[in-house]
């Protein structure tokens, strides 16, 4: 004799949910029958299964989605960052400010996160709860949605029902759902809400007929919208489930034409930002023009008094006095038109070593997936460093906390090697000698205009999540440093002391943090911090 099974499979998927699978496979017996008494404590047992995994899972449905996310983490919901070189957290006015720029952030942004789907255990209802996308005022066919044959026999005592009625409704009210077929000759069918909000379909007692409405059901879009979430919420015999849609408007394509031609300065741009400083960034220009000649050199300058850059293919823009470094970056990005654009300091020169080339590989790569790679410094005694001698950082660690986020300097020296570069490392900061993609750093949001003596891991710090980069061993550049009373007031903003403490302040606020610590502290000493703190008091 055969009889049914009832499976039940528990899937994890990103974010903890449950899916359960009616078996339609058949069990033999050893016996060649199967006694009425044996039958009816079957039967029991499985009552018993199904009635305290409801129970659960009501409980568990509850729970809101920001209640299941809470859950998930597995680490502290506060955050501190280290006593030493410590900054933050903001106070009074500033604090409040930055508390209602943060709601207006997320609200923004929660889009980007992903659904909570609970899936009830032992539900008869197979669906595909995510990955479901729509084009703004389209229509997309919701597929997977049955009903398992067995529920008539399975649940038939439970609900004590012979007519089944599923319901669909659209949570947010981003569409309407419409059956786009079924036969006149399905006895007993009914649907009513036919291209409404909200669907009802009548069987009866035909769970075939059922399914084959539902392979017809369309979502049809009929809110414009650039990005948005709707979700379609199902009800059956009290199991309730949730299709996750996403409707979000197409981004439109923005290709690089680099010609026919493989010449390396038809895909990439040097670009730089000088200050104060012609002896250098001259003889930066000639290195270029000794191993690149043909390669397009774009400059921003903000000297007081500017003068002509001396070497071929220069552009140099000229800028209000002291108008700031990251200003000047955002210039010289506006203005090229590769695919690929190298930065470099003024007081970087180009060596044989200097082979753009091989950044160029690493970038062009169809798996690495690399939006930014940098390569080394050479100091004037031959000596290659991958950053700074003083405070170098590599990876960031950044937790998230009730009050605000953190930030810190990350103990791993990286955060993997590239399998399909060994010699580079994948980073979260890198050194100011890098190439990169010129779409990806423009998507994300450049440079901000507010560091203008220093600007270099705040780029870095921005671009968290949003650029893949490595820093690799095979290349470098030297590094010449050449120094002036002018310029070395301004960059080390001893003409105006409290700039600093702005600095600082800036970082806080726009990164929504409770407190970070310090990348510059030969720049922003622990005294003058104490003596702000000392005031407010």
């Amino acid at each position: 004799m055969k009889t049914r099974t009832l499976c039940v499979l528990l899937i994890a998927s990103g974010l903890v949910s449950m899916a359960i699978l009616f078996s339609g496979s058949s069990c033999k017996h050893d016996n060649a029958a199967v006694q009425e008494n044996e039958m009816f404590e079957r039967h029991q047992r499985e009552n018993t299964i199904y009635s305290s995994f409801r129970l659960t899972m009501d409980a568990a449905l509850r729970k809101t989605a920001e209640e299941f996310r809470q859950l998930m983490k597995t680490s502290s919901f506060e955050c501190d960052c280290p006593k030493k070189l410590k900054h933050g957290p903001l106070t009074g006015t500033a604090r409040e400010r930055q508390k209602n720029e943060y709601k207006e952030w997320s609200r923004t942004n929660r889009f980007n996160k992903e659904p909570i789907s609970v899936c009830q255990s032992l539900s008869p209802i197979s669906y595909i709860g995510s990955g479901t996308t729509l084009e703004t005022l389209s229509s997309v066919r919701l597929v997977g949605l049955r009903i398992h044959p067995d529920v008539t026999t399975l649940l038939g005592d439970h609900f004590k029902t012979s007519d089944f009625s599923l319901k669909l409704k659209s949570r947010s009210f981003y569409g309407t759902l419409h059956v786009s077929f079924w036969k006149d000759n399905m006895k007993g069918v009914k649907i009513e809400g036919n291209g409404t909000y909200e669907l009802e379909i009548k069987a009866g007692n035909n769970i075939e007929y059922l399914n084959m409405i539902l392979q017809n059901i369309i979502y049809n879009n009929t809110r414009y919208t650039i990005k948005a979430r709707d979700a379609v919420d199902i009800s059956f015999l009290g199991f309730e489930v949730s299709i996750n849609l996403l409707i979000r408007r197409s981004e439109i394509p923005i290709l690089y034409d680099t010609t026919d031609r493989e010449d390396i300065t038809h895909k990439v741009t040097v670009a730089t930002k000088t200050f104060e400083r012609y002896d250098a960034v001259n003889k930066l220009v000639q290195s270029i023009n000794k191993f690149y000649p043909n390669m397009t050199i774009v400059i921003a300058d903000d000297s007081r008094k500017p003068e002509s850059i001396r070497g071929q293919n220069v552009k140099q823009y000229t800028m209000p006095f002291a108008e700031g470094l990251n200003a000047g970056k955002n210039l010289v990005l506006s203005q090229i038109r590769t695919k690929y654009f190298l930065w470099v300091d003024d007081d970087f020169v180009f060596t044989k070593k200097t082979k753009l080339e091989s950044m160029l590989e690493k970038l062009e790569s169809p798996t690495a997936g690399l939006d930014l790679v940098a390569g080394m410094i050479q100091d004037r005694n031959g000596n290659i460093r991958p950053c700074g001698k003083d405070n170098c950082w590599r990876t960031l660690k950044y937790d998230q906390g009730i009050n605000g986020n953190c930030i810190y300097k990350g103990k791993s020296w990286s955060h993997r090697r590239l399998e399909e570069f060994p010699n580079c490392q994948v980073l979260d900061l890198v050194t100011d000698f890098w190439m990169a993609k010129s779409r990806a750093v423009r998507k994300a949001g450049g440079f901000d205009i507010e560091f203008e003596r220093i600007g270099h891991r705040e780029f870095f710090v921005d671009a968290i999540g949003q650029l893949h980069i490595a820093q690799c061993d095979d290349v470098s550049i030297l590094h010449a440093p050449i120094t002036n009373k002018n310029y070395e007031q301004y960059r080390r903003m001893e003409i105006d002391p409290s700039e600093k403490l702005r600095y600082v302040d800036h970082i806080l606020f726009k990164n929504n943090l409770q407190c970070f610590e310090s990348w510059f502290p030969k720049l922003i000493s622990n005294t003058l911090l104490e003596n702000k703190h000392k005031k407010k008091v």
